[in-house]
């Protein structure tokens, strides 16, 4: 009986790489569902732009003012590819690192799943780093928009 309470059921063990997987999932769910609503911001964002340089254009101070703005966001849009994909490859090898600490842990190797957890924290400030210049990338981009757009804040 004493062995009994030390052993771990098989059932439990599938219950919670399930779980697991299916938290996986979700979050894979969450994420796209996030790139989908940039893809349609932007989309938005674009019409909205459209339509306020029509409005301008009847003005021709207005329409040089407002092509001034669009140019100076389409020159900040350039790095924003770069950096959405730094954090993209980080977030990417921050998975792995899980996952070898999962499959490490499911299989006892104390050692190994040590290894991956360390790793993946010294991981987290060059994430931190990365999604920190993207945010400050980003933001003068959502400013001359809403000042494209005649909106006061992002």
């Amino acid at each position: 009986m004493a062995e009994r309470r030390g052993r771990v059921s098989g059932w439990l063990v599938a219950a919670a790489v399930v779980a697991f997987l299916l938290v996986l999932v979700g979050a894979g769910a969450l994420v796209w569902a996030r790139r989908e609503q940039d893809d349609a911001q932007r989309q938005r964002t674009a019409l909205e732009t459209e339509l306020a340089v029509q409005r301008d254009a009847e003005t021709p101070d207005k329409l040089a003012a407002t092509s001034a703005a669009i140019a100076l966001v389409r020159a900040q849009l350039d790095a924003i590819p770069a950096d959405a994909q730094q954090v993209t490859d980080l977030q990417q090898q921050d998975v792995a690192l899980i996952q070898a600490a999962f499959d490490a842990g499911k299989k006892g190797d104390v050692p190994a799943y040590n290894e991956a957890v360390n790793k993946r924290n010294a991981l987290a400030p060059q994430v931190d780093a990365a999604v920190e210049k993207l945010r400050t990338d980003v933001n003068p981009v959502l400013l001359a928009l809403a000042k494209v757009t005649n909106r006061t804040a992002p």
